[in-house]
């Protein structure tokens, strides 16, 4: 992440969901930010985004939600609030995590071959 930015998540390359208006009704889309306009005197962050039907769109940085990887959630999460590990009836370790990252909380199932995540609500 770009920690000199006031919005460290705001990059290139970023995976995130848009919400844009179109004829009053607000639609969620996939998005990758492609560019970003930064003016920090008004609190102004624009982002080029090309969203999953191809189209590019410059969009403000309060209509984007960061799509955050299990790499970053496990680096930069505060405290572990429940950290369990087993080895299931294959012999294969296990883990169970619960982080809070940015003000949300996340589970992720890590598992030998892969990591799964899953955003809950607490």
């Amino acid at each position: 992440m770009n920690f000199k930015l006031p919005y460290p998540w705001i990059e290139k390359g970023r995976k995130c969901t848009a919400y844009i208006e179109k004829y009053g009704v607000v639609k969620a889309y996939d998005a990758e930010i492609v560019e970003c306009s930064i003016v920090t005197d008004n609190d102004l962050q624009w982002c080029m985004c090309k969203l999953s039907d191809g189209s590019l769109y410059w969009i403000h940085h309060s209509a984007l939600e960061p799509i955050y990887t299990i790499e970053e959630i496990m680096q930069y999460a505060d405290k572990t609030i429940i950290e369990e590990h087993w080895v299931d009836f294959n012999g294969d370790e296990r883990g169970l995590y619960l982080k809070k990252f940015c003000g949300e909380y996340f589970r992720i199932d890590k598992y030998s071959g892969g990591r799964k995540m899953e955003k809950i609500k607490i």
